[in-house]
C-alpha cells in the first residue's frame, strides 16, 4: 500500500517492477480499518499470493466494491 499526495494505491510488486494503482482519493484515518477490512478478508480467504499480486489479479470494480462495503 502506498500513498501519494491524496491517492491511496495498491498492487505494486515486491521487486518494484510493477507500481501500485490508485483506488481511493481520500480516506479518514478513523475509517481506515472498516474501509480496508473487506479487502483484507477477501485476500486472506481466497489467495496465497502476496497482497500486491492479489490486487493485480482482481478486476478494478471488484476492489472498489470491497473498499466501499459497509462493515
Amino acid at each position: 500500500m502506498g500513498k501519494t499526495n491524496t491517492n491511496y494505491g495498491w498492487g505494486g510488486s515486491k521487486n518494484l517492477q510493477r507500481l501500485a494503482k490508485p483506488f481511493l482519493q481520500r480516506m479518514e484515518l478513523n475509517d481506515l480499518e472498516k474501509t480496508l477490512q473487506p479487502l483484507f478478508d477477501r485476500w486472506k480467504s481466497s489467495s496465497d499470493l502476496d497482497f500486491g499480486d492479489f490486487i493485480n489479479t482482481q478486476d478494478e470494480s471488484c476492489i472498489l466494491n470491497l473498499l466501499n462495503e459497509i462493515q
